[in-house]
């Protein structure tokens, strides 16, 4: 709870910090509230759970389930290449609940689907673009390079 407390804390300040940035298009505004949203949720969820006497493991697949909704969220404002993550952390959050005392492993798995599946989108939308620019570089006659 202090470690999600402080996480909200250090990423209100980065996003103030780098404001001009990080609001300067509607995308990084997009994703830098969803993030800031989801790490506030989180720590309301904690405390409500904690104070319901929640078991912690049960409320690490809660968590689960907030990143779950997030990257579905993520997956409709930026691509639909992102479902893959929010499929990890949907399995993970149902065999965590299942099964307890994999619940860390759930976790590591979801957050390393996340990451290959961010990697790879980067990946195809890097190809996109450079795809899109040869096109462009084609039909207005200019050289390539």
């Amino acid at each position: 709870m202090v470690v999600t407390g402080a996480m909200v804390v250090v990423t209100g300040g980065l996003l103030a910090w780098a404001r001009e940035s990080m609001t300067a298009t509607r995308i990084n505004r997009t994703l830098s509230l969803g993030l800031l949203g989801t790490l506030t949720t989180q720590l309301v969820l904690t405390l409500i759970a904690w104070h319901a006497d929640l078991p912690g493991a049960l409320i690490r697949s809660l968590w689960m389930v907030l990143y779950m909704v997030s990257a579905l969220w993520a997956s409709a404002a930026v691509s639909y290449a992102l479902l893959p993550a929010a499929l990890g952390y949907g399995v993970a959050a149902a065999v965590s609940a299942l099964y307890p005392h994999l619940i860390s492993l759930c976790m590591a798995g979801a957050n390393i689907v996340l990451m290959v599946n961010l990697l790879a989108a980067n990946r195809a939308l890097s190809i996109v673009r450079d795809g899109v620019e040869r096109v462009r570089q084609r039909r207005s006659g200019e050289p390539p390079g």
